[in-house]
């Protein structure tokens, strides 16, 4: 019970107090990401929105989450092309 009042309130201090900034920089979509975009139903200002302030899980991987469903990308930057390049997506159900 009291573990899950800190997490409540850690969750509640988080989403009021984040102070993590939003990425920016050109996005370019892989082939692979603009086949997993349409068959999810996902448009490119999803994929825009989850790469400017979703929540970083592991290195290159970004997921945001949304009322009932959360928005995964993982991306890869091209130092040559100097822009990020969207390598896959996903859209699943949340389960909270």
């Amino acid at each position: 019970m009291n573990r899950f009042f800190k997490s409540w309130i850690k969750d509640i201090l988080k989403q009021i107090f984040s102070t993590s900034p939003s990425r920016s920089g050109d996005i370019l979509l892989s082939r692979h990401a603009y086949i997993k975009m349409r068959e999810y139903g996902l448009t490119e200002k999803y994929i825009k929105d989850v790469f400017a302030h979703g929540e970083r899980v592991k290195n290159n991987m970004i997921i945001r989450k949304y009322n009932g469903y959360q928005i995964g990308l993982i991306f890869e930057y091209d130092e040559e092309a100097r822009v990020n390049v969207i390598i896959s997506c996903w859209k699943r159900k949340s389960w909270r």
